[in-house]
């Protein structure tokens, strides 16, 4: 992935916005994941409609997709660090935020 690249993290690293180098991230991890924010939040959007086709759900995904707040894309983004954190406390173990 680009973001892993040693040209993207030598950029990073020069930048000095204080991300963490790939060699410090978990090896697979989920619950760092900020996608998974957004994932609840469309399941939550999709369970309250009683859909009965699969062209319906393609359709409301979509929707729902394309109207996600950018507010709450920006939060998950956000929560990114503070998910490190608790991960660190934990050990290294699961940890949901």
């Amino acid at each position: 992935p680009a973001h892993r690249a040693e040209s993207t993290q030598e950029w990073l690293e020069r930048q000095d916005v204080g991300f963490i180098p790939t060699s410090d991230w978990p090896p697979d991890s989920p619950d760092l994941n900020p996608l998974e924010d957004i994932w609840g939040y469309m399941d939550t959007q999709i369970s309250m409609l009683q859909l009965t086709t699969r062209r319906e759900l393609v359709a409301n995904v979509q929707r729902i997709w394309e109207e996600l707040p950018l507010e709450r894309i920006q939060a998950a983004i956000s929560s990114f660090r503070g998910r490190c954190q608790k991960v660190v406390e934990s050990g290294g173990q699961y940890s949901r935020h």
